[in-house]
């Protein structure tokens, strides 16, 4: 599955056409012709009357390709930072609870990039990337160019000291550890893309879990 942001909306490109079952708001666009999606973000964000489109297709990878391929694509990278008390690390921006990311620099790879912001913007050292968790998409116009970008999530571990310090310079006026029993509080307070994360992160959780008692049946 796929899932496309605009702000607060969303193209959700899937095999699965339960899922449209749980959602009262579902428009349902099934097996379309490649050369309709090439237009399909610019027409999806002139209808605001939609909250969320469903393109229900046989071939996930290709769909969503088509369906940005008219659409400047960015690179960025960003992380889910544990440390050993299971606390996360989260920034507050511009009235957001957020997760550290950026953007690519040409010099490096997607990993360094995002190590290297994680660093940046909560002014920690000792990090470490543990596994990918999932893909975010989002759209931006910026400089007259429709933008999609592609932001790769990854659990990171940390054995600092637990100090922080807030990149200011980038609007960020907290970098904070969450402890677990509170973090919903603040999920609910941040963007539905990184909501995605934490749920993607707790599937992942959940498997490993599961996977680990199938070996020990």
């Amino acid at each position: 599955m796929y899932r496309l942001y605009f702000q607060s909306r969303s193209i959700i490109v899937t095999s699965d056409a339960e899922q449209t079952t749980s959602d009262p708001n579902a428009v349902i666009l099934v097996n379309p012709e490649y050369s309709e999606l090439k237009n399909l973000p610019y027409e999806f964000e002139k209808n605001e009357k939609i909250d969320n489109l469903y393109v229900i297709t046989e071939n996930e990878d290709s769909c969503f390709e088509q369906i940005c391929s008219d659409l400047v694509k960015v690179e960025a990278g960003g992380g889910l930072v544990e440390n050993s008390e299971g606390e996360c690390l989260m920034i507050y921006r511009q009235g957001k609870w957020d997760l550290p990311k950026g953007k690519r620099e040409e010099c490096e790879n997607i990993n360094e990039s995002a190590i290297r912001e994680v660093k940046e913007e909560c002014g920690v050292e000792n990090i470490e990337i543990d596994s990918l968790i999932c893909d975010t998409y989002h759209t931006y116009h910026m400089d007259g160019k429709f933008i999609v970008k592609d932001t790769k999530w990854y659990l990171m571990k940390y054995s600092g000291n637990g100090e922080t310090t807030p990149q200011l310079a980038e609007d960020i006026e907290k970098a904070v550890w969450i402890r677990p029993e509170e973090l919903s509080e603040y999920v609910n307070e941040t963007y539905m893309s990184v909501q995605d994360v934490f749920l993607a992160h707790l599937k992942n959780r959940s498997d490993k879990i599961l996977n680990y008692l199938k070996s020990l049946i």
